[in-house]
């Protein structure tokens, strides 16, 4: 039924959003590392 295509797209779509977020933030995170580690090679 329409309803039942409804919910799985919708989960489908949440899933996706999710994952993309997550991705997103572990780039952040890469490089936030990054440039911490620039900073400490350039301190010594």
């Amino acid at each position: 039924s329409v309803e039942n295509l409804r919910g799985r797209f919708a989960s489908t779509y949440i899933l996706t959003i999710g994952h993309s977020l997550t991705e997103i933030n572990n780039e952040d995170e890469l490089s936030l590392r990054h440039e911490a580690r620039i900073k400490e090679s350039s301190i010594y």
